[in-house]
């Protein structure tokens, strides 16, 4: 939906925005604004990973822009979870 992509695109932006974090960090804090907590290990390889091949699906964009494109992916997939939209 439109909302779920222009939030994805703020949240990336957010991230992106402190530029003293690395990727792991970025995964941290995008956990910790959708879903109020730490991403475990698992899920944190698992985004490293979705990173690494969205930015490769990508080989034409400049780099900045593919980061950025990758991390809106992440995002967008965060607040589609079902975690995100179910309050258990």
């Amino acid at each position: 939906s439109p909302l779920v992509c222009e939030q994805a695109r703020e949240l990336a932006q957010q991230v992106l925005s402190q530029t003293d974090l690395d990727d792991a960090a970025r995964i941290r804090q995008a956990y910790q604004t959708c879903y109020q907590r730490e991403p475990l290990s698992s899920e944190t390889n698992r985004s490293l990973n979705f990173l690494k091949e969205l930015e490769a699906a990508q080989p034409e964009t400049v780099p900045a822009d593919r980061r950025r494109a990758a991390l809106r992916g992440l995002c967008r997939s965060l607040l589609a979870a079902n975690e995100f939209l179910f309050v258990e």
